[in-house]
């Protein structure tokens, strides 16, 4: 597995009630997280990382969609 550095926009929610304007403003900014991890599997539609793994199991598995990938970085 290669330990990779992913650079991606977070979906983020709000329950309450608010105006429409203030639902918009959500857009702005974008989250943007940096998660480091190995990476398990890539297709064309999401990759898949873990934090921790040994030879039969994994720890701390994320499914990241790619379209909402900015950068891959190969550690």
């Amino acid at each position: 597995m290669k330990k990779v550095k992913v650079t991606w926009y977070d979906a983020y929610t709000r329950d309450p009630w608010e105006s429409i304007e203030e639902a918009k403003s959500l857009c702005k900014p974008k989250m943007v997280c940096k998660t480091v991890g190995w990476l398990l599997d890539a297709d064309k539609d999401h990759i898949t990382i873990c934090h921790t793994f040994n030879p039969q199991m994994v720890m701390g598995s994320l499914h990241i969609p790619r379209q909402t990938i900015k950068k891959i970085k190969y550690l």
